[in-house]
């Protein structure tokens, strides 16, 4: 018994500690209050009101629409207007060089060689709605802190492309990455850095084995990209950076010793559409190459269009994708500019996908940090976090989507700016100077963020190229003839 009573206070002490942590945990002096969580985590009050990528607005992806867009009728024929070749004179030196040194592999075929930039594009009714487009209003002169933008983002690409990749070093994956970066610029090196270059969309088109890895393979009758480590990230992949680099559909593919055409990897593509899977690259694709109420049947005999496309990819718009569901965006923004540009009606599931861009492009600038960033996690937080490649990957992504959907007017306001110049900086940082030593998700960041700067120096800058050219060669006379008038004569 006394040595019961002894214990009792042991005993007291051991049954009174569960509270006694529980009591420290949960006191109300140790919970953070709002203003003390981290940025990463996202303010807890004030969050801009908007759709969210895993729960949508139902109300706008639900309103009534017509289907004048999903009928069989195909769009009246009409005599497609020859189009000239893009000015030579006009190709950076960095381009000359590449474009001189482009090789073919040593084969039994002689399948001619097609100049990528030099190329007319066959999309007739394109070039019709082009050259019948009254001509541009005279543009306002470019603000002096934007000419200094202009000349830092043109020094950032220069600066990465002037780094090319190589057949050794560097897998399929990273050169298409490159290849959305640089467009038909894009140069690689054969065998390692001091390799003979070659154009990279050459390089993937004939499936030079890259990291050892081959990009391309036969499936049934057609030619088709292969998808996974290596190879594109995901499906539809390489046939999007083709389209979206306007690589011509008669340039060649091959697989061994069959060689076909880019149009046949888009009969690959169309034959494998399904639906509730990943059609964000597919929409890219096939918007570029086939008419806009084209209509066709997958191998399974569903019949499919670009519309039926707009709106499977708005019905699973609340489930996850990848990269925060920035490929879709781009994607339906694509597929929207692409039939404006063409003279189609916007309606039906396009208008649907418009309204649905637009009340994403109005909740992603809300949620954009004051340095121009976005969060690592996308639309799901605001704020900082991650790390600065994180930053890199997620501000690219979604800028690169900004810099395709917007209309001309809001490309220079303060969001859009800032933006820029965070990715700008950030790739001319130390840590980010060069690609040698970088990783597959560095590389992948970076050209991501790349080709967001390239979309935007092409729709803001480059037009003043045009006006400003012109001028200066005016004035080069003027200042030959005023020396001459001025220098003595001996």
């Amino acid at each position: 018994m006394r040595r019961l009573i002894n214990m009792l206070p042991v005993f007291m002490v051991f049954s009174v500690m569960p509270s006694m942590l529980g009591a420290v945990v949960l006191t109300d002096a140790d919970v953070p209050m709002a203003d003390e969580l981290p940025n990463s985590h996202g303010p807890v009050l004030g969050l801009p009101t908007g759709p969210s990528l895993v729960d949508p607005n139902l109300a706008v992806l639900d309103q009534p629409i017509k289907h004048a867009d999903e009928n069989n009728s195909e769009p009246s024929k009409k005599k497609p207007v020859d189009s000239k070749p893009q000015d030579n004179k006009a190709k950076t030196s960095a381009t000359k060089k590449s474009s001189a040194n482009i090789t073919n592999p040593k084969t039994k075929d002689t399948t001619k060689q097609v100049d990528l930039k030099n190329k007319p594009d066959k999309q007739s009714a394109e070039k019709i709605v082009e050259d019948s487009n009254p001509a541009p209003a005279p543009l306002e002169p470019l603000a002096p802190e934007m000419k200094s933008l202009r000349d830092h983002v043109r020094k950032t690409l220069n600066h990465y492309s002037d780094q090319p990749l190589n057949t050794r070093d560097n897998t399929a994956a990273h050169i298409l990455q490159a290849c959305l970066a640089f467009g038909c610029d894009t140069t690689v090196r054969q065998g390692g850095s001091s390799g003979e270059p070659i154009n990279g969309f050459t390089c993937l088109c004939w499936n030079y084995p890259c990291g050892g890895y081959n990009l391309l393979e036969l499936s049934g009758k057609h030619i088709a990209a292969r998808t996974g480590y290596g190879l594109q990230s995901n499906p539809s992949q390489f046939l999007a950076v083709l389209a979206l680099a306007r690589v011509p559909e008669d340039y060649p593919i091959r697989v061994d010793d069959t060689v076909r055409t880019v149009e046949d990897l888009v009969k690959s593509e169309m034959l494998s559409c399904r639906a509730g899977s990943d059609l964000s690259f597919k929409l890219i694709g096939l918007s570029r190459y086939l008419s806009p109420n084209a209509t066709w049947k997958n191998d399974l005999g569903q019949k499919w269009s670009i519309a039926r496309i707009v709106k499977e990819e708005l019905d699973h718009a609340q489930e996850p994708a990848p990269c925060g569901g920035t490929h879709r965006l781009l994607a339906l923004g694509y597929a929207v500019d692409r039939r404006a540009k063409l003279n189609q009606p916007i309606e039906g599931q396009f208008l649907r996908a418009k309204n649905f861009i637009d009340q994403y492009q109005d909740y992603a600038l809300a949620l954009q940090n004051s340095d121009g960033s976005w969060h690592p996690q996308f639309f799901k937080h605001q704020g900082q976090g991650g790390s600065a490649i994180d930053q890199v990957n997620s501000t690219g992504h979604i800028l690169a989507w900004l810099a395709v959907s917007l209309p001309d007017g809001k490309l220079k306001d303060d969001h859009i700016v800032r933006s820029v110049a965070f990715l700008s900086n950030q790739l001319r940082g130390r840590h980010y100077d060069s690609l040698t030593r970088a990783s597959a998700r560095d590389i992948a960041a970076r050209m991501n963020a790349l080709y967001a700067l390239s979309v935007y120096d092409t729709r803001v800058f480059k037009p003043y190229d045009q006006v400003e050219e012109p001028a200066e060669a005016q004035q080069q006379p003027t200042e030959e003839k005023v020396s001459a008038r001025t220098t003595p004569r001996r």
